[in-house]
C-alpha cells in the first residue's frame, strides 16, 4: 500500500492488546465488570422512516448472573421522536446472557435525508459496561421532498426568468445507472474489468445553495443510483480486503482499527452518501447544462477536483468520537492506510483530467444535462477509488416518463 505507517502503530497496537488482553482476565475473574454488547439481527440494517417493520437487537452479557437483571436502554440523541424502542426494559433471565428488543419507526415522515440515531444505556447499571454504543440509520421517505415556502417562490422564479419547470424534477425521480470498471493489478479485486448496472431512485431537492439568478439541485439519498455500488467498493477496498488488511505480514494497522472499532465482515458499517452543489449552467427553455465539481485532500495533501459526494459511514462516525477523545490509534489513523474515512479511499483522483501515472484510456469528462423537452437528466463522470489503476466511467440516466 501506498503509506508506510510509522512504528508508532505497532506498538500503539500491542498496547491495545496488551490492555485488551487485562480486561479479558477481569472479565473471567468476574471482578465485577459484565461488558454487554449490542447487535442487530438479520440481514437489513437499517431502518426505513415510511415503514413500520422492526428491527431486533440482541442484548448480550459476557457473564452470567444468579439472578435476573432488567437493562434499559435508550435512544440517546432523538428529540424529534423519530424511532422508538419496544420490548424495554430487557430482562435477562438467571443464569443467561441474552436477550432482546426492537427498533421501530415513529413514521412521522420529517427526515429528509439519512439520520444516524445512537442506543445505549438510559442509566449505566452497576458493574455493567456498554461495549459500544449502537449506531442505527434511519432513511427518509424516498417520496418525501417537501419544498418549503422559499423553495417554491425561487422554482417559480426560475419558470419566469428562464423559461423552465424544475418543480417535475423535485422528489423522487428514477435512474438507471452504468459503471464500467477497468483491469487493476493493484487488487485481485478488481484484477478484471467489469461493468455493472443498477436501476434505482434519487431524491432530488433545490438546494440550499440556490439563488434567484443560480438553480442548484441537491440529490439528498443515493446521489446519482451510486450508493449500493461506492459501498461495495468501500468494502472492498477495507474489511473485505482480504490481500491486504488481514494476509500475514498486513500492516498491523489493519487490525488495531478493526479491533478499536469492532469494524468487520460481520459488522461492516452502514454507508449513505448525498450530493449537493449541482448547478445548472447555458440554460434555454429546451436544455440546461449541469457543472458538478468540489475538491477534495489527495493523500499527499493536495487539492483535488472532485464530484463533491458527502459520505456518512458509521465506523468513520466512531473512530471521529474517539479522536475527539483523544484515543492515540484513531488519532494516528485519521488519514493513512487503515482509517475509516470513505474519502480516503473513494474519488482518489481528478475529474477534470487524468492524473500523471495513471492510465487515462477509460477517462471520460465529468458533464451532465437536462433536457426539459424530452424529460431526461444524463451524467457521466471518471470515478476512482484506491486500489484502481484507472478510472472507472459512470454513466447516469434520469427519465420522467
Amino acid at each position: 500500500m501506498r503509506i508506510l505507517l510509522s512504528c508508532t502503530i505497532l506498538i500503539l497496537f500491542m498496547s491495545l492488546l496488551v490492555l485488551s488482553c487485562a480486561s479479558d482476565e477481569t472479565n473471567n475473574e468476574y471482578e465485577g465488570v459484565n461488558r454487554v454488547y449490542l447487535t442487530i439481527i438479520g440481514e437489513k440494517l437499517r431502518l426505513e422512516e415510511e415503514k413500520d417493520t422492526p428491527l431486533t437487537i440482541e442484548v448480550e452479557m459476557t457473564n452470567a448472573l444468579k439472578e435476573d437483571l432488567e437493562l434499559t436502554f435508550a435512544v440517546l440523541n432523538d428529540e424529534k421522536g423519530v424511532i422508538r424502542l419496544e420490548n424495554n426494559p430487557v430482562t435477562i433471565q438467571t443464569g443467561e446472557t441474552k436477550g432482546r428488543f426492537t427498533v421501530r419507526s415513529n413514521c412521522k415522515g420529517i427526515l429528509t435525508q439519512d439520520a444516524h440515531f445512537r442506543i445505549g444505556f438510559q442509566q449505566l447499571p452497576a458493574g455493567m459496561q456498554l461495549d459500544q454504543e449502537l449506531l442505527l440509520l434511519v432513511e427518509p421517505d424516498p417520496a418525501f421532498a417537501e419544498l418549503n415556502e422559499a423553495q417554491k417562490t425561487l422554482i417559480a422564479s426560475y419558470k419566469t426568468k428562464y423559461g423552465i419547470d424544475l418543480m417535475q424534477w423535485m422528489g423522487l425521480i428514477s435512474c438507471h445507472t452504468k459503471v464500467m470498471s477497468p483491469v487493476s493489478e493493484r487488487s485481485i479485486n478488481f484484477a478484471k474489468a467489469f461493468t455493472k448496472e443498477f436501476d434505482g431512485q434519487t431524491v432530488i431537492t433545490l438546494s440550499e445553495k440556490a439563488t434567484e439568478e443560480q438553480p442548484v439541485l441537491k440529490m439528498t439519498n443515493n446521489p446519482l443510483g451510486l450508493n449500493p455500488y461506492m459501498e461495495w467498493v468501500l468494502q472492498r477496498e477495507t474489511v473485505f480486503n482480504d490481500e491486504y488488511w488481514f494476509a500475514p505480514g498486513s500492516s498491523p494497522a489493519y487490525a488495531a482499527i478493526t479491533e478499536l472499532l469492532k469494524w468487520n465482515k460481520q459488522n461492516p458499517g452502514i454507508f449513505s452518501m448525498t450530493l449537493d452543489d449541482i448547478r445548472l449552467t447555458d440554460i434555454s427553455e429546451e436544455t440546461a447544462s449541469f457543472e458538478v465539481l468540489g475538491t477534495k485532500k489527495s493523500w499527499s495533501g493536495d487539492d483535488v477536483p472532485t464530484i463533491p459526494f458527502v459520505y456518512s459511514f458509521s465506523p468513520w462516525e466512531k473512530q471521529k468520537q474517539l479522536i475527539a477523545e483523544g484515543n492515540l490509534v484513531a488519532k494516528e489513523l485519521k488519514w493513512a492506510d487503515g482509517t475509516s474515512d470513505p474519502d480516503y479511499y473513494l474519488m482518489t483522483y481528478s475529474v477534470l483530467k487524468a492524473d500523471d501515472g495513471i492510465d487515462e484510456t477509460d477517462f471520460i469528462p465529468a458533464k451532465g444535462k437536462i433536457d426539459f423537452k424530452n424529460r431526461k437528466m444524463t451524467f457521466q463522470f471518471s470515478m476512482s477509488h484506491s486500489l484502481a489503476d484507472g478510472y472507472t466511467r459512470v454513466y447516469v440516466t434520469y427519465e420522467k416518463k
